[in-house]
Parts: C-alpha cells; sequence; structure tokens
C-alpha cells in the first residue's frame, strides 16, 4: 500500500491502477481504499467472471487482433475449447495461455496442439517460475499456495506467504511476478 501511495502521490506522470480481488476478499477492498487514502468510485468497479467457450474465443480473437498479431483460422476455437474443456475459465489464465503461445509461435491449430496446448503453456508458466526463483525456494511457495487453495477459498499476502515459506520478500516477488 505503501509504495502505491508514492505513486499516486507522485506528479511525475499519471498513474492508472488495476486491483483484482477475489470475490470472496472483496470487503477487504474498503481497507485497501483507507490505506490508499481515496476511494475507487463505483463507476471504476467491475466484476471479471470466468468465460466459457465462445466468450473465450472472442477474447482470444480480439485481443490477438489489437496486438496486431495474426492466428491461423480455427486457432482460437481450438484454444478456447481446450482451455474451457472443464467448465468456464478465468480470465488469467486465458491471458496466459494466449502469451505463451504468443511466445512459443504457435500461431497456427497444428503447433498449439504439438506443443500440448493451455496444460503445457500452464506447467511452464510454473516452472519457469520455480526456475527463477530457485527449486526449493518456489516449490516451497506453490506448496504454501495449493495449501491455502485447497483448504479454503483463502486470501494470503505477500507478507504471509514469505513469513509461512521463509523466502525473501525479493525471491518472493519473482514467484509471483
Amino acid at each position: 500500500v505503501e509504495t502505491v501511495s508514492a505513486l499516486l502521490a507522485s506528479e511525475e506522470r499519471p498513474v492508472r491502477l488495476l486491483f483484482c480481488i477475489d470475490s470472496g476478499a472483496f470487503h477487504r477492498l474498503a481497507e485497501v481504499e483507507e490505506g490508499l487514502g481515496r476511494a475507487v468510485p463505483p463507476h471504476a468497479r467491475f466484476r471479471l467472471e470466468r468465460l466459457g467457450t465462445a466468450e473465450a474465443e472472442t477474447a482470444i480473437e480480439e485481443g490477438v487482433l489489437q496486438a496486431g498479431l495474426y492466428f491461423e483460422q480455427g486457432l482460437s476455437q481450438t484454444m478456447a475449447l481446450d482451455l474451457t474443456r472443464e467448465g468456464p475459465v478465468l480470465p488469467l489464465d486465458l491471458q496466459l495461455a494466449v502469451t505463451r503461445a504468443i511466445e512459443r509461435k504457435c500461431l497456427t491449430v497444428k503447433r498449439y496442439v504439438r506443443a500440448g496446448g493451455s496444460t503445457v503453456f500452464q506447467a511452464e508458466w510454473v516452472r519457469r517460475r520455480v526456475r527463477q526463483a530457485g527449486p526449493r525456494r518456489g516449490l516451497r511457495v506453490l506448496s504454501r499456495l495449493a495449501d491455502l487453495r485447497a483448504g479454503a477459498p483463502g486470501w494470503t499476502t505477500p507478507a504471509a506467504l514469505a513469513r509461512d515459506t521463509g523466502v525473501s520478500d525479493d525471491r518472493l516477488a519473482s514467484i509471483l511476478d
């Protein structure tokens, strides 16, 4: 909160913030607002829901076009079907899959399928974060996050996670980034 407050107080350049809060912890937004010394106006609040197959396909297609990229015809649909095979997809999971597909130059259906699709892309993302943090530290943090997720829809802070895992703030930041 202190860092964000300092950014907001800076007159160097305008700052836009995007807060993402789990719906189960939305009531804690007031704490954040109090810490920042300003409120998020109601018209600036909106809820991102999980996306069904058609919505995911549209989001992929529009995002790719806005970025000035090209996906082979049918790839957006293939990715959307892959991402929603177990039900509606979180926007973050969609973003990770599309970003990784672009990074790996999987711009055709054939290359996407050959690469393993969203499941492989998510595993690669996790593996990269663990490698950056150092295997022991990274796995400790991931294990703790899994425990928190399995226990209940909970909310944790980087400070609590650092305390629970013994991982330094700098290393933790590289894992969570």
